[in-house]
């Protein structure tokens, strides 16, 4: 009888850690309100736009070689759990030395230090969330949200902090948030039986690219997806040039991840019915959201921009997920998302680097190279809506 309570107290609370590890994971990774201030710190230093893209686009491509490596070290030895406390601790140790920075050369070392231990917070610890779903009862919708909801806390809390105290509290809050994450990995369970077993056999490359739509879905989603590191990394700049605080950027960062919660809660009432037209949707919520953005700056234009950010961000990454569940086979589910996912790292890095020698010429206008870019993705996002219709049609009729 104690035993059974000794168990189901253990349980509570590793589910009580995991909820505690996605509240924090957000707030420190890269798709986060911080970083979306982070160039600010670097411009701070004596950085320019070019600089800033330097640095922002080697960091996707680290992530990009990172990322496969610590999944590797984490499915041979199966210890993920204390790998995270690992990366979050180095990552927080190393952020420590932005305080002492001086310089281009030596701002890049550390900040591509920091990446290279912090890219792979978000997988690995989706990774023990998916790890515990069934035996917890763990629902990860809530768990999303958790996560996202404290960017939305967050944001405008470190706008307010950098308006007042400047931009070295990005690099002061940056640093407490990873030491949290690591002391909230301490929290987590950790699977004994999991270090056993041996990681299966990754599928080939020419596989995933094999499967009907890959391509298309690489052409379109990835684009469009890709189009955000542009956003995230100067819409700042460009709101502080149209006289905007950074407590109101930070309002506006919450304000785009509130409207993504909303449809990530309510996405499974559209991918029932509609899951092939979603990307067509993105890309063209794309053209709109960055067409306008690259028109102005102002307040008013700000929010419906961020308002947009649902159709944008939220709709590519359902319909991304809708696609890879129902056309991607099992066996080689792993190897296709990781696919996705570095060509969306390496786009986005090519995309920030470009936009760094854009920017200074072109402005807000920059943005109106990100709605090119959709529109161009909208060609293939239709081939494949129609092609993923046709097949759905097939079905029903079978």
């Amino acid at each position: 009888m104690n035993a059974g309570h000794g168990v189901e107290g253990r349980d509570r609370h590793a589910g009580a850690g995991i909820y505690l590890q996605c509240l924090l994971r957000h707030p420190v990774c890269a798709d986060c309100g911080l970083d979306q201030l982070f160039p600010l710190w670097l411009r701070s230093q004596g950085l320019t736009e070019a600089d800033v893209g330097l640095c922002l686009s080697l960091g996707s491509v680290l992530a990009i070689v990172a990322n496969p490596i610590v999944g590797i070290i984490a499915d041979k030895t199966g210890r993920r759990e204390r790998l995270l406390i690992v990366l979050g601790s180095a990552t927080a140790l190393i952020s420590l030395f932005n305080f002492m920075a001086e310089g281009f050369t030596v701002i890049l070392a550390i900040y591509l230090s920091v990446r290279l231990f912090s890219s792979s917070l978000i997988p690995l610890s989706e990774s023990i969330v998916l790890a515990n779903m069934k035996r917890l009862d763990l629902n990860f919708g809530r768990i999303r949200s958790w996560g996202s909801s404290a960017v939305v806390a967050l944001s405008p809390v470190l706008g307010i902090l950098v308006d007042r105290t400047g931009p070295t509290a990005i690099i002061v809050v940056l640093s407490c948030a990873y030491a949290a994450q690591a002391l909230a990995a301490c929290a987590l369970p950790v699977h004994r039986e999991e270090r056993a077993r041996q990681p299966a056999p990754s599928a080939p490359m020419t596989k995933v690219l094999r499967v009907p739509g890959f391509g298309l879905l690489l052409g379109s989603a990835a684009i469009s997806q890709a189009c955000h590191g542009v956003f995230y990394t100067y819409s700042t700049f460009y709101w502080l040039a149209a006289g905007h605080s950074a407590m109101v950027i930070g309002l506006l960062w919450a304000l785009g991840v509130t409207v993504e919660i909303v449809v990530f809660k309510f996405s499974h009432l559209v991918t029932r019915r509609f899951s092939w037209i979603l990307i067509v949707a993105a890309c063209g919520g794309g053209v709109l959201r960055w067409g306008l953005l690259g028109l102005s700056g102002e307040l008013p234009m700000a929010i419906l921009v961020q308002l947009l950010q649902g159709a944008t961000l939220g709709l590519t990454q359902v319909g991304v997920a809708a696609y890879m569940s129902a056309s991607m086979p099992p066996r080689i589910l792993s190897t296709g998302t990781g696919l996705y996912t570095a060509c969306t790292g390496l786009l986005a890095a090519v995309f920030i680097y470009g936009g760094g020698l854009l920017y200074p010429g072109f402005g807000g206008r920059l943005f109106l190279v990100s709605a090119a870019l959709c529109a161009v993705a909208l060609i293939p996002a239709t081939i494949l809506a129609v092609h993923i219709h046709r097949r759905l049609g097939a079905r029903t009729d079978h």
